[in-house]
This record gives structure tokens, sequence and C-alpha cells, in this order.
């Protein structure tokens, strides 16, 4: 009796090793599969999957200021839900308010006359953000206005840097375009 529980433990290991053997075969077939193209895209595909890129990229954009837009609304109705619960106005609701619409103002898409004054509202966003954290933590110390006003500004430009790096990525494939014709 124990040599046929020896005889099937070994049994079973071979079974497993093999299993074993094949799942990484399989992996590998998988990986030298999409390592090595067998064919290659023309020009014209390699456009349209350039132009695919970019769009998906710009999508995404759109889809994370979508739930940016979302956050600052719960934010406002909130703020708005503690001020008239407090029955007194904080300078400190007032400012994170105003910071919170600047940052809305920056996120939408602005006309060309006014895309100049963008950076001054950025410059006053920060300005405002700066003054509700030394509010929130050194006048009234409550901490989350001044963490939530922080991540208010810089989450927006966070996103806006990480796309707009994509998309230059995405621009030096065209540097990178071969020619290859289909015969």
């Amino acid at each position: 009796m124990p040599g046929s529980a020896i005889e099937n433990e070994n049994e079973h290991n071979e079974h497993c090793g093999t299993t074993t053997t094949s799942r990484l075969r399989k992996f590998d077939k998988q990986l030298l599969d999409q390592a090595a193209p067998t064919s290659y895209m023309d020009e014209d595909d390699q456009i349209e999957y350039i132009h695919t890129l970019n769009l998906y990229n710009l999508q995404q954009y759109m889809l994370y200021m979508r739930w940016v837009m979302y956050l600052y609304t719960v934010e406002i109705i909130a703020t708005i839900a503690t001020q008239l619960v407090a029955k007194e106005a904080h300078i400190v609701n007032l400012l994170f308010l105003l910071g919170i619409c600047l940052n809305i103002i920056c996120i939408i898409q602005l006309p060309r006359d006014l895309i100049k004054f963008k950076k001054w509202i950025v410059v006053v966003t920060a300005v405002i953000t700066l003054q509700v954290a030394w509010i929130d933590v050194v006048v009234q110390p409550r901490y989350y206005m001044a963490g939530l006003s922080l991540v208010n500004f810089v989450m927006p430009r966070l996103f806006q840097r990480w796309f707009e790096s994509v998309g230059e990525s995405v621009e030096q494939l065209n540097g990178l375009k071969y020619k290859y014709k289909n015969v």
C-alpha cells in the first residue's frame, strides 16, 4: 500500500508538471505572437490607428473631467448645506466655494478671448486655496477643508498633465510611421 500511494503522488506530480509546463508554453507562445507581428500596417492604417488613439485619449480626458465636475457639484451642495445648518457664514466656506467655481472655469473650454486670463485665474485659485488651507489649519483647526481645497486644485491639473503627456506620446508615433504597401 505505501508503494501505491507514492506512485499516485508521482503520477499526480507528473500530471501537474505537464499541466504547468503546457500553460507556460501557451503563455510563451502568446508572448511571442504579440512581440513578432506577422503583418505590418500600411501608412493609411497607421494614420487611422494614431487617430483612434488620439480620440480615445480625448474621450478618457472628458470622462475624468466629467467625474471631477460631479465631485465639485457634490462639494458645492455639501458646503451650502453646511452653511445652512450652521446659520452663520464662515469665510473659509465662502472661499472654498469661490475656489471650486474658479476651478470649474479653468476646466471648461474658454472662448479664445478669455484664454489669456486662464493663467491669472489659476494664480487667483492658488492664492484662494492657500488662504483656505491657512484658515483651516491655523485659525480654525478642522483640517478637512484644507485637504479638500488642495485636492480640488491639484486634481484637474494633474489629470490634464497626464493626458497631455499621453497625447504627446501618441503624436510622437507620427514620426515613427513607416512606408509599407500591400501588394
